[in-house]
């Protein structure tokens, strides 16, 4: 769906943040760099994929709301279902968004979030992810998507001088609790996990590789410059480089939180503003709701941030001299130090 703001037509879109036990990633591997031995260690890894399109960024699997599929009355009853997990939010913006998550995710990756389970593998195996309408694909074989098993990260909505805008809702969904969920024992779990991880195919039509990273590794290759990511993406990654466990994630999702540093709603849009550097016109820096200098006026509730004199911001290099992207980031946070002190 688009929405105009403005002079910009917004789009609606879905992200979700896919972690894995680190003992069940095998393929796409992690970093291959020396440095990476001296990073945080983790119990899990992110899935995040390089497109073709976006500069080549890496990004979290997502993509537009599809009115025609993901708005569908049916998903209703579908996504309501006990066996796919309580459902936590009956909006139907919000299910919508749960919707596109769960369908861009298996047309990119072939990750199957359904139930039940063994029935999810046998239908789509082999399947044309691109003829097939994901509602019909549901609807025929009565699959479930796991909309209870995906939990509200953050909504970031591109800055008003962006000439592409973008109104992101992030999930995220952790597949050591889904293994948990369909299978009774240690051995099973892995057995599940193990097979989540192998359907891993990307659509080559728009996925040029798939990688399985800590959150570390992703922030220690853009600092390198070996990966390109996009502003919300390297906050997201600098949140979550502070839990070393999934399990640790989970129970904090389950709260509908993101983080334990401040109760901000996962789902309240957050709005950055762009501000140029006087001293370096090169430089700018994206104020975030949080930051003393942020603009109060455009938040509805930002008492919780309990801002004053805090900083909540990433300065950043335009790409190219352009706004169409940015690099050389630097986290200044009061409530998020960086991982690595050099990021």
């Amino acid at each position: 769906m688009f929405h105009l703001h403005g002079h910009s037509l917004i789009r609606q879109s879905s992200s979700l943040i896919i972690t894995v036990p680190t003992q069940q990633y095998t393929r796409g591997s992690g970093s291959s760099s020396s440095s990476s031995n001296n990073l945080p260690k983790y119990n899990y890894r992110l899935l995040m994929l390089k497109r073709g399109s976006f500069k080549g960024a890496l990004v979290f699997p997502g993509g537009n709301v599809d009115d025609g599929i993901d708005r569908s009355e049916r998903w209703e009853q579908l996504a309501r279902d006990p066996s796919s997990g309580a459902l936590s939010d009956h909006n139907k913006d919000m299910l919508a968004y749960k919707i596109c998550a769960i369908r861009e995710t298996f047309e990119e990756t072939n990750l199957p979030l359904f139930s039940p389970y063994q029935k999810a593998i046998q239908v789509t195996n082999n399947q044309d992810r691109t003829s097939t309408s994901f509602l019909d694909l549901c609807n025929t074989h009565d699959l479930r998507p796991l909309t209870g098993l995906i939990y509200p990260h953050s909504h970031w909505v591109t800055p008003t001088q962006m000439p592409r805008r973008f109104n992101t809702q992030f999930f995220i969904c952790h597949l050591g609790k889904i293994a948990e969920k369909f299978s009774p024992s240690p051995d099973k779990q892995k057995e599940t996990l193990a097979s989540l991880v192998d359907r891993l195919q990307v659509q080559e039509n728009e996925i040029v590789k798939s990688m399985w990273l800590t959150p570390s590794e992703a922030l220690d290759a853009c600092s390198r410059r070996e990966i390109t990511l996009f502003p919300p993406q390297f906050y997201i990654l600098n949140e979550l480089s502070k839990y070393n466990d999934w399990k640790e994630l989970q129970k904090l999702n389950e709260q509908h939180r993101s983080c334990e540093y401040w109760h901000r709603d996962p789902t309240m849009p957050i709005l950055p503003e762009i501000r140029v550097k006087p001293d370096d016109p090169e430089r700018v820096v994206m104020l975030l709701p949080g930051d003393k200098e942020y603009p109060m006026d455009d938040i509805t509730d930002n008492a919780f941030f309990a801002c004053s004199g805090q900083s909540n911001r990433i300065d950043m290099k335009r790409r190219d001299g352009g706004m169409m992207g940015f690099e050389d980031y630097k986290l200044i946070s009061s409530w998020l130090e960086p991982h690595l002190s050099k990021l």
